[in-house]
């Protein structure tokens, strides 16, 4: 099992332990987080913290256009392979009133294979305000689908989500799991990705607003960023 940890002291050196689960759990490499903000800002906030005396505020400018503020690094996890990623999200008052569509918070993918044959899941909250474990495909028609039950995530308090997944492209073989705060709270074994490709980035963060609806103005504030992938 590989680990990475995110540092929040400063998020611009961010110490990790390398996630690429074909060179075994032996192979521990440092390497800086790499931070991807377009139409948003990525600062420290020392005025509120899970653990530590900072945490990271994320925020996307509104407006409509496409925009992300996020924190990602690269994995290579292959079919049958498993992944838990986790942060303590910390979501301001009003922040569901400001929300206008899907905002994904943590999010594993595959763009670098091509656009047009990404396959994308992880944990978002969707514009009802309510959590859950979702898979897409821009190889199959755009299909979405929502891998576990909503879950209510409450505001103006820190919450600690974990999504733990084995990737499979087959029921039954695949696993879905939601924890907050240490316990489970969703489960499934519906099928998470599309076809046999690799997962080779994991996100966290704004990392993705419905481009087009989110018009708004929108932060949010994350802690305790892990991720583990391997056998």
């Amino acid at each position: 099992m590989i680990q990475i940890k995110i540092a929040i002291a400063s998020f611009i050196i961010v110490v990790l332990v390398a996630c690429d689960s074909t060179h075994g759990a032996s192979s521990q490499i440092s390497i800086a987080s790499e931070s991807s903000v377009l139409l948003g800002h990525i600062e420290t906030d020392s005025s509120i913290a899970y653990d530590g005396p900072d945490s990271l505020r994320m925020s996307y400018h509104g407006g409509g256009v496409n925009g992300y503020a996020r924190l990602q690094n690269g994995v290579d996890i292959r079919v049958g392979e498993s992944i838990s990623y986790s942060a303590a999200v910390f979501l301001p008052n009003g922040f569901k009133s400001l929300q206008q569509q899907q905002v994904a918070i943590m999010r594993w993918d595959n763009w670098k294979l091509g656009p047009a044959i990404a396959d994308q899941g992880g944990i978002v909250v969707n514009a009802d305000g309510y959590l859950v474990m979702v898979v897409e495909s821009m190889s199959d028609g755009d299909l979405y689908a929502e891998l576990t039950e909503p879950l209510a995530v409450p505001e103006n308090q820190w919450v600690l989500i974990e999504g733990r997944q084995v990737i499979s492209p087959r029921n039954g073989e695949a696993l879905n799991q939601v924890w907050i705060n240490g316990e489970k709270k969703a489960e499934s074994t519906l099928a998470n990705i599309i076809t046999d490709r690799s997962v080779t980035k994991m996100r966290f963060g704004i990392v993705a607003i419905g481009a087009g609806k989110q018009l708004n103005d929108i932060s949010l504030n994350l802690d305790l960023i892990e991720c583990e992938c391997g056998d």
